[in-house]
């Protein structure tokens, strides 16, 4: 226990608070806690003033305390996703202990933390990690009701966690729950007083805040909040994500390192226990957890993004970790598995890349300019330049885009003072365009990616 808080402290942790908010989705979602931080409106969500519907409040509930704890910066930004990574190391572990033995569980537990897939979304500021946790704290509490029903009101308290982080996808756990009930020879459950009292608590712990949402604008919450991401992103591609059969096994192969060069040999391997190991429903559950999450977003879902199979990493970790732990150490060296995390996650910090978090970088050295010089609740147009999130977050004004000439020209007919953020290559080769139209430079970035001008007309 001490060396994965340890290490997932040190990894999921540390360094969060340096370098600059993705535009999508860090900004995104910062910018709906920072206005709860503002309005003292917990139930009402908005996105700089637009309600906001896209995903339900307990993330940004928990954001928005540790914005009046810490100050609303990057730190506080993605702590929540962070202590959620810690929390998802921690519950693997009991997982596996549970299904598998303490080797396999500890070697699972340090494949999911160090690899890099699950460290990136750890220390991002985004919903699916802090979703993980509460997912794989419900299998955890199922697990364990087994034996003592009463954690079926733990279980359910855990699946309101996950609706009111990112919806409704804590369903995916009932096929697993059954299938492995029926592999019991066991549905007892269905008959238990704390089952059905824990699913009334769901309800009564779920229900207010959709409801409040709901009557405060029921077309937007029916159109945003219940049909695009319940019904369109199944039925089609939202925003142009699309994929075919093979998008999630093509994410893991480039995503998931270095551990996937296990699964070739640990999969098969997985797949013969599950036939003839004395703890062959343990492989079935993990196996089924793995196959039911990954079919049900490559065939039942339209909307492809490489994130949304985050949750079958525990349990493909374990798989991992179990194959590891009696095949290539034969059962024993504890000491291995601790030293090839410790080795993989420092690894980490000179190769992969994910420990870097600076994602706009000249947005946020420019926001001291813009603040200076565009009065609250005047608009910055970016010109030929997509970043609205992070320059909202930075620049904390209204942010509209101007994508040619044209639109810009259209633009600086609506007042006279007009502020204008354009890329340094495209500012080169419009100066004088840009000077004609009265625009001034005010200040510049370099070396970055991509460099930012700011021009004003005053």
């Amino acid at each position: 226990m001490l060396f994965l808080l340890f290490w997932s402290a040190a990894f999921c942790v540390a360094g969060i608070g340096g370098g600059s908010l993705a535009s999508w989705d860090e900004a995104y979602y910062a910018i709906v806690s920072r206005g709860i931080f503002r309005s003292g409106d917990w139930i009402n969500l908005t996105y700089f003033d637009t309600p906001f519907y896209d995903k339900p409040p307990l993330y940004f509930w928990v954001t928005t305390v540790f914005y009046r704890l810490f100050g609303v910066n990057e730190f506080a930004t993605r702590l929540c996703s962070a202590l959620a990574g810690i929390g998802v190391v921690l519950v693997t572990y009991f997982i596996g202990k549970r299904l598998l033995g303490r080797a396999a569980a500890l070697a699972g537990a340090g494949i999911l933390l160090s690899s890099s897939d699950f460290l990136h979304y750890a220390r991002w500021g985004t919903l699916d990690i802090t979703h993980l946790f509460f997912f794989s704290l419900a299998i955890l509490f199922y697990l364990k009701s087994v034996e003592r029903p009463v954690f079926w009101f733990v279980f359910w308290l855990s699946a309101t966690g996950a609706v009111m982080t990112k919806g409704p996808l804590i369903v995916l756990a009932i096929p697993l729950i059954v299938l492995d009930s029926c592999l019991r020879k066991d549905l007892s459950f269905i008959k238990k007083a704390p089952f059905w009292g824990g699913l009334a608590v769901f309800f009564l712990a779920a229900l207010p805040w959709h409801i409040a949402a709901y009557h405060a604008h029921p077309d937007l919450f029916t159109r945003n909040f219940l049909y695009k991401h319940l019904i369109e992103r199944t039925t089609g591609a939202v925003e142009g994500h699309t994929g075919n059969w093979y998008f999630y096994i093509r994410t893991l192969i480039n995503k998931y390192h270095p551990w996937i060069f296990l699964a070739p040999a640990a999969l098969p391997w997985a797949l013969w226990r599950a036939r003839v190991d004395e703890k062959k429903r343990a492989y079935r559950f993990l196996i089924f957890w793995v196959v039911l999450v990954l079919g049900f977003f490559t065939f039942a879902v339209q909307t492809k993004l490489q994130w949304y199979t985050l949750l079958m990493y525990p349990a493909l970790s374990l798989l991992l970790g179990a194959f590891s732990s009696q095949v290539i150490f034969r059962g024993g060296h504890e000491w291995a598995h601790k030293a090839a995390t410790a080795a993989v996650l420092i690894l980490h910090i000179f190769f992969s890349g994910v420990i870097t978090q600076d994602y706009s970088p000249a947005l946020k050295e420019l926001s001291g300019f813009v603040k200076a010089s565009v009065p609250p609740g005047r608009t910055v147009f970016l010109y030929e330049y997509h970043d609205e999130p992070a320059a909202k977050f930075y620049f904390d004004r209204p942010i509209r885009y101007a994508d040619s000439l044209f639109e810009l020209d259209a633009a600086m007919k609506e007042s006279d003072r007009f502020f204008l953020m354009v890329p340094e290559d495209k500012f080169v080769r419009l100066s004088v365009v840009f000077a004609e139209k009265g625009l001034r430079k005010i200040a510049g970035t370099q070396a970055h990616k991509t460099d930012l001008v700011f021009l004003a007309r005053t």
